[in-house]
């Protein structure tokens, strides 16, 4: 029994193939990153489970997919209704200039959704032999659709694995409606997460999760085509990253310093990789330690504040942090609501 238990954990055939990598030291937990409890003061929306981003219109209603499929809207101060069932499982999204929803769909790739029809009508503009796992967007000026594929490899219900492989199987893809061209503008990306233009709109902003960074890549300019790094080291695993009011750019950290800390320890050791991607999932669930943690980004990349909730009481496991007229809205990758935050009170100068 116990020889068949160290034989399983050792030598059975697992779908990673880690090499020993040696991580950054964390950042201090100072500065703006001191630690703080501003997420005590969330107001919680309840919405489904699985809320993992945000989206609000000029007219302050709040938009959500969940893991079931279903996209959802609260109007300003009501609860959330159903609008449409993507039947896969809905990540980012935002509206295009004709008011048409286009969404990242780890499952069914990128589609746009018209709203204004009876039902909404769903159209699918590349799918998942082109995007394996879609997971977040943002529209360029000329609409043009820069896109993430999480992972050329794994799946959504599998980017554990994907972070025990700590391969380069993330990609930006810049994919134009109605043209069929779809080009892959970064690849070997460690998780291609988050996208965001910037406020120039001359460069675009895409998140490599398992290297804790935010690169740039410009799209504009004598130096468009290259990419540099935006903000390095983060304190977590950084997820969506979203343009605010103020200039600066807020990023999501769906896990915080706590299990940052387990993930260095595993790195430089391929063979506890190897045995961790032989259990159940759920023990990898139970490492992660669930913490609240956001940060903002100044125009140069650099920490300016954060809001956190390092005890995971109030609200764990921010993928999402969008802020607009001050408040300050939350999405939650395993959660059941969005956080809403008054940041003007919560704020701290």
């Amino acid at each position: 029994m116990i020889v068949g238990a160290l034989a399983y954990l050792f030598l059975w055939p697992v779908p990673v193939d880690p090499e020993p990598v040696q991580p950054p030291a964390p950042p201090p937990l100072d500065g703006p990153l001191a630690p703080n409890d501003r997420l005590a003061a969330v107001e919680l929306l309840p919405a489904g489970h699985g809320p993992e981003a945000v989206f609000v219109d000029s007219a302050g209603r709040v938009y959500t997919g969940l893991s079931d499929g279903r996209i959802r809207r609260a109007e300003p101060g009501g609860a959330f209704e159903d609008l449409v069932d993507t039947g896969g499982r809905p990540l980012e999204m935002i509206f295009d200039a004709e008011g048409r929803l286009v969404v990242a769909d780890a499952e069914r790739g990128l589609l746009r959704i018209d709203l204004d029809t009876d039902p909404p009508a769903l159209e699918t503009l590349a799918g998942p032999r082109l995007l394996n796992f879609a997971d977040a967007l943002d529209l360029a000026p000329d609409g043009s659709i820069y896109v993430t594929d999480a992972s050329a490899v794994f799946g959504m219900e599998e980017y554990a694995l994907d972070a025990l492989d700590h391969g380069p199987n993330g990609r930006l893809f810049r994919i134009v409606p109605g043209s069929g061209r779809a080009e892959i503008v970064v690849d070997s990306l460690r998780f291609a997460n988050g996208v965001s233009l910037t406020h120039d709109r001359r460069s675009v902003l895409v998140v490599e999760t398992w290297r804790y960074r935010v690169l740039e890549y410009a799209i504009a300019g004598p130096d468009s085509g290259q990419t540099r790094v935006f903000a390095g080291n983060l304190p977590g695993f950084p997820d969506n990253i979203t343009r605010d009011d103020r200039g600066g750019y807020w990023v999501g950290l769906t896990n915080g310093p706590k299990a940052r800390r387990n993930y260095d320890f595993m790195l430089p050791r391929p063979w506890i990789r190897r045995i961790v991607a032989r259990l159940p999932a759920w023990v990898s669930k139970a490492v992660q330690r669930p913490q609240g943690f956001a940060v903002r980004l100044d125009a140069e990349g650099r920490i300016t504040e954060s809001v956190q909730d390092l005890s995971g009481t109030y609200f764990a496991h921010t993928s999402h942090a969008l802020e607009r007229d001050g408040v300050l809205y939350l999405g939650s990758l395993h959660g059941r609501a969005i956080g809403r935050l008054d940041y003007r009170n919560a704020h701290q100068p």
